[in-house]
């Protein structure tokens, strides 16, 4: 464990931005903003992100669902992970 440790893991730093660029490309996102446009145009919109490999957040954003200042608050990925209801 310790040449493990050592040879493949001391110095392994997380790709920040990559990261976050999935977490935005994860559907589970939908999920967020269903109660806010419903679950009918929620399902929709997930539909159309797979279709198109694209973010919800693209997705809404360019169908005028729900206003930009609006969808940075719901779909802040930090709060979204402590949990519970919004």
């Amino acid at each position: 464990m310790r040449v493990l440790a050592r040879k493949c893991v001391v110095g392994i730093q997380a790709n920040t931005k990559r990261c976050h660029e999935y977490a935005e490309l994860t559907g589970q996102l939908v999920t967020a903003v269903a109660p806010v446009i419903g679950y009918d145009k929620a399902a929709a919109v997930y539909k159309k992100a797979v279709a198109q490999n694209v973010s919800i957040r693209q997705v809404i954003l360019e169908e005028n669902l729900i206003p930009p200042a609006k969808l940075d608050e719901i779909l802040d990925l930090k709060k979204l992970t402590r949990g519970g209801r919004a």
